[in-house]
């Protein structure tokens, strides 16, 4: 019983401290946060209020504290310390000098007010973490000069116009977005917008944005967040083809950590094979993959795949001149 109350005061205080670090938050953020259904949300919200904290209930189950409601300064966990000295690390090497910049300072505050036994336990870690990039993707700071731009443009809703170098035929072309979010995967940095020229959302690598400014024209048309947007993109692109491999047991470690950006899914001991099987979402791309491989192993499915290895491969051929 004593677990329990000590994990249920855990969670009411991780809720308070939610409501202190947002304008206005749902219920629906909260059960997701903590993996529990509305009902306990809303108990949990009473008891919140029972305790004493003002929280006005906005329309839609969102929340907030009342304006000028205040508890003293939090103070941070070495835990919690040493997760901001690794993310710093990270925004290092990801972000541009300006959000770099920004993090670094933040980071040193939240140093300021740690006991001492701490600072001295963060001053140990710090100089032995690091985040190396991808050597074949460099993130270069002039890449990303236009970060800072581009989250105000988010956080203000204000249309921004860009102009932008196709990744592939390299035309340029200049459009006028409604953005809508950035993320970061495979080390590139990407920004998602409703492109008012194609009237329908687009994705733009920010590498590739030769120039860009933030119109004083606000949009209003209501977007998905990032994450809903994200999500059906994810639907969308859900077709997955089954790919199984045979290779020996003594060549598995040939394709390392790459079987994993291959699709990878699950293996099979068969005598001295390997069964690997692959849910890949292209099949041609997955063949282009397969060539640094071809040699030491054996599709076992689907015939497709196997016909498309054999054309690209005679196709490769004609071009070598002997």
């Amino acid at each position: 019983m004593i677990n329990q109350d000590t994990s249920r005061l855990s969670r009411l205080t991780a809720i308070l401290t939610m409501l202190m670090a947002r304008s206005m938050i749902s219920a629906n953020e909260i059960a997701d946060k903590f993996d529990m259904s509305l009902r306990t949300v809303y108990r949990d919200i009473r008891a919140l209020e029972d305790a004493g904290v003002p929280i006005v209930h906005e329309p839609g189950s969102y929340y907030s504290l009342a304006q000028g409601y205040k508890l003293p300064p939090v103070m941070f966990t070495r835990d919690e310390a040493a997760a901001f000295l690794t993310a710093e690390k990270f925004m290092q090497t990801m972000a541009d000098p300006h959000t770099s910049n920004a993090f670094y300072s933040a980071v040193q505050k939240i140093k300021s007010v740690l006991r001492k036994a701490d600072k001295t336990y963060l001053d140990s870690l710090d100089h032995h973490i690091a985040v190396l990039q991808n050597p074949f993707l460099p993130l270069k700071a002039e890449d990303l000069k236009f970060l800072p731009q581009i989250m105000k443009g988010i956080a203000d809703q204000k249309v921004m116009s860009l102009t932008y170098e196709a990744v592939h035929s390299k035309t340029k072309s200049t459009r006028n977005i409604e953005p809508i979010g950035i993320y970061f995967a495979s080390s590139r940095w990407y920004l998602i917008g409703y492109c008012q020229l194609k009237n329908d959302y687009r994705q733009f690598r920010i590498d590739k944005i030769i120039s860009l400014h933030l119109i004083e024209e606000s949009f209003t048309r209501t977007h998905p967040s990032l994450k809903q947007y994200l999500k059906m993109t994810e639907v969308e692109e859900k077709t997955l083809h089954e790919i199984i491999i045979k290779v020996k047991k003594e060549d598995v470690w040939r394709m390392g950590e790459q079987k994993y950006y291959m699709g990878f899914v699950e293996e099979r001991f068969e005598n001295e094979d390997v069964i690997l099987t692959f849910m890949s979402p292209s099949q041609e791309g997955f063949a282009k993959a397969y060539y640094m491989y071809g040699e030491y192993s054996e599709i076992i499915s689907p015939l497709s795949l196997k016909t498309m290895i054999i054309e690209t491969g005679e196709k490769i051929l004609k071009k070598i001149k002997l």
